[in-house]
């Protein structure tokens, strides 16, 4: 076999493996926004420039003394529903909840899995679902909140790709992570740690004073243009297809190339 036809072979190869990818991996692109408010995000969805469809949460709850539940109410896990009363304002109607203890300083497993309209939510042992909304989700916010103590999400990733740890304290109470463009089910997984007061009724750690949300919905061409478009630090993650016209490209182009050092005796 010649060198061109070996090249030839070994393209096809990765042809076919890059075809062989699973069908949940998509273009998205992300953008770590710590500058970014709740009132900013609030006046996404005021423009109409962001369709909020759900909310998972993961909050401290009853749990500022372990062992013990002093506030009654504050339920740890929850799946919540955008419900629009008119195209300005939203209310977020909870569909699914369940308690959870969580331990100061101890890292908890947490899955996202959205297939079609159904929504799974895995914290530790808990899953929460539900199929009261309406695909597709294309943007995804992470907010991280604490203004007592700390909250960590960490080890995250997206259909398999990484993602940077997002992480709010006392001195720096609010963090977002954007990320726009998803095609189709996704997968997001990840670590939360929240660390937090464990004094007898310790008001400043109850109910969602230590949290993290993941909130998912459909941003407009403005709204994605303005998180997006002038944002020099977005990492963008590609498209199997682009890797693989790239490749094909890359190995005509070397072919022809051979053939053309070729000298006839």
């Amino acid at each position: 076999m010649n060198r061109v036809s070996q090249a030839l072979f070994a393209l096809a190869a990765t042809t076919i493996g890059l075809f062989s990818l699973p069908s949940t991996a998509s273009a998205f692109t992300i953008r770590y926004a710590p500058e970014y408010t709740d009132s900013q995000f609030e006046s996404l969805i005021s423009s109409g420039d962001y369709r909020e469809e759900f909310v998972v949460q993961s909050q401290i709850g009853n749990n500022a003394v372990q062992g013990q539940n002093p506030w009654s109410g504050d339920t740890e896990l929850h799946i919540f529903d955008a419900v629009y009363s008119n195209p300005y304002t939203r209310s977020l109607s909870g569909v699914a909840s369940s308690n959870y203890g969580f331990t100061s300083g101890q890292a908890v497993d947490f899955l996202l899995q959205v297939t079609g309209s159904q929504v799974t939510y895995t914290v530790g042992n808990r899953v929460l679902t539900s199929s009261s909304f309406t695909a597709p989700f294309t943007d995804l916010f992470l907010r991280t909140r604490a203004d007592n103590g700390s909250m960590l999400i960490s080890d995250l990733r997206l259909n398999g790709q990484s993602i940077n740890s997002l992480e709010s304290n006392s001195s720096d109470t609010l963090k977002y992570i954007a990320i726009g463009g998803l095609t189709g089910d996704f997968t997001l997984s990840g670590k939360s740690t929240m660390t937090f007061t464990q004094a007898a009724f310790a008001e400043a750690t109850r109910g969602a004073r230590v949290a993290y949300q993941i909130k998912a919905g459909r941003l407009s061409d403005r709204g994605r243009a303005d998180i997006f478009g002038q944002t020099p630090s977005s990492a963008s993650v590609p498209e199997p297809s682009t890797i693989l016209a790239l490749l094909v490209t890359g190995g005509f182009v070397a072919a022809s190339n051979k053939k053309k050092k070729v000298v006839k005796p």
